[in-house]
């Protein structure tokens, strides 16, 4: 575990006609609280590169309040809470890519949205109040704490271990609070990880919660290191919606 001393966001605004934006807020959520990414200058012009620098050497405005050291964060805080970037704003900005460094240098840890490296069309994404407002980030680089306290933790052997009860809408009622739950589908749930697993991790599931039959089932579709994918059903096999709680270790 170290302190967090220094975070640089660099943001990439779309070449593209009408990408900037001119009255909207981009936040950064990362190690459990959110920063304004906001200078001076102009910022997020068409085809503009920006650099955000909040704590060490910062450039931000409201630099003061911006500081991930008020109160100290640490690199534990990157696996117990996501990471995304948040806009709020009613012209629209589109997004071309995001990298977000913490503490550069030896020790560093990058966040990054794998979905939008390459470039062109399909690979940026808009973002306003009726399109939606947020971009989950990933840790491409730095290594992931081996114990996270809330935020997923270890096995007695050291093992890494993310954990969780979802409710069958798909929502999180408990867990390790390093992951991201999305219903793709009739008894279909995608769980992506805060930070993915340095190999091929091992899953398990089970139906949790009152009111279902003993016959009804879960089973890992997909293992990834990035993710894995619960499917459900019920007492006579058919996919359906159902509350359950898994693990995944690796």
């Amino acid at each position: 575990m170290a302190d967090i001393a220094k975070i640089v966001a660099t943001i990439y605004t779309a070449d593209i006609a009408d990408a900037k934006t001119d009255s909207g807020t981009v936040y950064l959520g990362i190690a459990g609280r959110e920063f304004v990414l906001e200078t001076a200058a102009d910022d997020y012009e068409q085809g503009a590169t920006d650099e955000f620098v909040l704590g060490e050497g910062a450039n931000v405005e409201q630099a003061e309040y911006n500081d991930p050291r008020k109160p100290q964060l640490t690199t534990e805080d990157l696996d117990r809470y996501p990471a995304y970037l948040r806009y709020v704003g009613t012209d629209g900005w589109c997004l071309e890519r995001a990298t977000i460094t913490v503490n550069p240098g030896t020790d560093s840890h990058v966040f990054d949205n794998l979905d939008l490296q390459g470039g062109g069309e399909a690979r940026r994404i808009w973002l306003r109040n009726d399109y939606g407002q947020r971009l989950g980030l990933t840790r491409t680089a730095g290594r992931p704490s081996t114990g996270s306290g809330q935020g997923g933790g270890t096995t007695a052997t050291g093992r890494r271990l993310v954990f969780g009860n979802i409710n069958a809408d798909g929502s999180v009622a408990s867990g390790s609070g390093d992951f991201w739950v999305t219903r793709e589908g009739e008894g279909r749930y995608s769980i992506v990880f805060q930070s993915p697993f340095a190999t091929l991790p091992s899953a398990t599931s089970n139906i949790w919660g009152d009111g279902w039959a003993t016959l009804d089932n879960t089973h890992a579709a997909v293992i990834e290191t990035g993710r894995v994918v619960i499917v459900t059903g019920n007492s006579a096999g058919a996919r359906s919606n159902r509350g359950f709680s898994f693990q995944v270790v690796g």
